[in-house]
């Protein structure tokens, strides 16, 4: 009798045992898609901040050559605006950005697309300017006016002037030019590489933004 007394309580220890074994497993299975999961929304959650934060500074950037039209220092004003609102977040890493000419319908020159950045100044004739990151840097300061890589003026005039492509003093800022059609269209695109926290998905994403606005009449 007194080894069948201890029988009834074996099945409950097993029993315990047994759901503690199956909470291990349960943990183990459940608990790598949670941190996916997790992962995923900080990505994405850092990833649109950064989205709304380039939409931003695009637009900025764009009203801020449009309000200046012809203005020798039309470029530059951009750049720093739009470098302003960029350079404290370290997610997104600036890599290209077009001021372009285009019409109400805001396409962005194919041309100007494939142009490659160069810190010297780059870009399409009577089309765009193509500007590096080191350029919005610079720009604001001496070194944009005498670029330290290659002497460069900023002046159109000069050969080698960075907005010398797509020229300030060229833009159409009148409102009775171009067979009355009013001032030019200006365009700003900008190319950023995002690089999520986790890098569980990706290690790096391009994010791109375009804002297109009318030159103000002057």
């Amino acid at each position: 009798m007194s080894g069948r007394m201890s029988g009834p309580n074996l099945p409950a220890v097993r029993r315990c045992q047994g759901d503690a074994g199956s909470m291990i497993v349960e943990t183990a299975v459940i608990l790598p898609i949670l941190i996916i999961f997790l992962c995923g929304i900080i990505d994405f959650g850092v990833g649109f901040r950064d989205r709304i934060t380039i939409q931003s500074s695009v637009r900025t950037g764009t009203r801020a050559a449009a309000s200046l039209g012809r203005a020798q220092d039309a470029d530059e004003f951009a750049l720093t605006t739009l470098w302003a609102s960029l350079s404290s977040y370290k997610f997104a890493d600036l890599t290209k950005v077009i001021i372009f000419s285009t019409t109400s319908a805001g396409t962005v020159p194919a041309s100007c697309l494939g142009t490659a950045v160069n810190n010297a100044g780059a870009g399409v004739t009577n089309s765009c300017n193509v500007y590096s990151k080191q350029q919005a840097i610079w720009a604001g300061s001496a070194s944009f006016i005498n670029d330290p890589t290659s002497a460069a003026t900023k002046a159109c005039s000069a050969s080698t002037g960075m907005d010398r492509w797509w020229c300030p003093n060229i833009r159409d800022n009148l409102l009775t030019d171009n067979a009355f059609a009013g001032p030019d269209y200006l365009g700003m695109y900008v190319e950023v590489t995002y690089t999520p926290l986790t890098k569980l998905f990706r290690s790096s994403i391009i994010l791109t933004d375009k804002t297109v606005m009318r030159i103000e009449p002057g």
